[in-house]
């Protein structure tokens, strides 16, 4: 399946959403251990893009990397996308949430 960079971006914003809520963290708790804005990590997290030329936000990598860090995850688990309907996402699921 192609995706395009826009749904990319909102499935990456939505897997740090679910990892973060996962781990029972809150968005402030994050953003500052991740040492950056509250409003930052939303934008990612809803997958909003601006940049300086195209009103678009392309995340640095270093940014995705203290994200990462911060959850104790590695960073490729945010680009792990999978259907949402597989097996796997669905056993992730219910181990999330028997975590909580």
């Amino acid at each position: 399946m192609k995706r395009t960079y826009r749904k990319a971006s909102q499935e990456v914003g939505k897997r740090i959403r679910a990892i973060r809520e996962a781990k029972g963290l809150s968005r402030e708790q994050v953003s500052h251990a991740a040492g950056m804005h509250v409003a930052r990590l939303a934008e990612l997290e809803r997958g909003h893009t601006r940049s300086r030329t195209d009103n678009e936000v392309n995340p640095r990598l270093e940014t995705l990397y203290r994200i990462a860090n911060t959850l104790e995850v590695d960073v490729a688990d945010f680009f792990q996308l999978e259907e949402k309907d597989s097996p796997e996402l669905r056993m992730r699921q219910e181990i999330m949430d028997l975590m909580k």
